[in-house]
């Protein structure tokens, strides 16, 4: 006769989704912490305005995992009125849910942005660029094709390189790049393929970016003096449609031109050599762009 067994027990933080109040209920009630902490973060740009009033205008999962859920959501910031009209801006803001008690692949210092009260105990919200899972969801995301949907939002990945390596499935490291204003960036490290960058942009607003639009134009045209685009992501919530991401090689021997110049001041060394060196790198990349997107005359005024 076989011996009864007891029900193994859950690991430590195991998120069961179905005993949690759905994701837009979760986020609604999150907005209270969300207004006392994006204004606090380098990349909001509406500081000096008070508390902000904020809203939820859409949101779709990127990963539901057994301890642990990633969802990136588009939170409106209410602005001053302008000709009588409401206004108010729209950023996205990944986020990671679990338990307190879970094990996490790793949190940067000031990533929490408040706990739920919810069944089965709190729940932990973190900033999904500045924890491991959520970068992890976030490319993958990107680079997989698949994209992701929900509630007003929905998120459409693109791939400009589809032969390069891309490090699904590899081992991984992946850092938030310090220091950005506007936007933030991770750095990922993966076994067999060369660093990557991914960018997400904070703020959205309706049109391409610039930054993936041009860059764009240049690796299809095989220019080497900027990294090479890899991938992109367009975001379309409340009538918006814009680039949410971008995926680009990440060059990390590269030199800033300042830092060149102090060092050739410092060390009594002409810097002509290297000017010139960046001036015909500068023109190479304008006349690429010129080919790639063609010329309008400029205004005579």
């Amino acid at each position: 006769m076989d011996e009864m067994r007891s029900p193994a027990a859950a690991p430590a933080g195991a998120l069961d989704v179905s005993t949690l109040p759905p994701l837009g209920e979760l986020l609604e009630a999150l907005t209270a912490q969300l207004a006392a902490w994006m204004p606090a973060q380098r990349w909001y740009a509406h500081k000096g305005a008070g508390a902000p009033e904020i809203g939820i205008r859409g949101w779709a999962p990127l990963r539901v995992a057994p301890d642990h859920v990633v969802v990136l959501a588009a939170v409106s910031v209410a602005l001053a009125p302008a000709e009588g009209r409401a206004q108010e801006a729209l950023y996205q803001v990944p986020l990671v849910m679990r338990h307190p008690e879970a094990p996490t692949g790793g949190r940067e210092e000031g990533s929490e942005v408040g706990v739920l009260a919810v069944p089965g105990g709190p729940l932990r919200v973190d900033d999904a660029v500045r924890d491991a899972d959520g970068r992890a969801a976030l490319l993958a995301t990107l680079i997989s094709g698949d994209g992701a949907a929900g509630p007003s939002l929905s998120l459409a990945s693109h791939r400009v390189r589809p032969a390069s390596p891309l490090p699904l499935g590899r081992p991984m490291r992946s850092r938030p790049l310090r220091g950005e204003q506007s936007n933030s960036s991770m750095i990922v490290e993966t076994e067999g393929a060369a660093p990557l960058i991914v960018k997400l942009f904070r703020v959205l607003q309706d049109g391409e970016n610039p930054d993936v639009l041009l860059q764009g134009a240049l690796t299809a045209a095989g220019s080497e003096r900027v990294p090479a685009l890899v991938g992109s992501a367009t975001i379309a919530v409340t009538g918006i449609r814009t680039h949410a991401l971008l995926v680009q090689e990440f060059l990390p021997e590269v030199q800033d031109a300042w830092r060149v110049a102090l060092r050739c001041a410092a060390a009594g060394e002409g810097i002509e050599e290297p000017a010139r060196r960046l001036g015909e790198a500068v023109a190479e990349v304008h006349h690429g762009l010129a080919a790639a997107l063609g010329t309008v005359p400029a205004d005579p005024g």
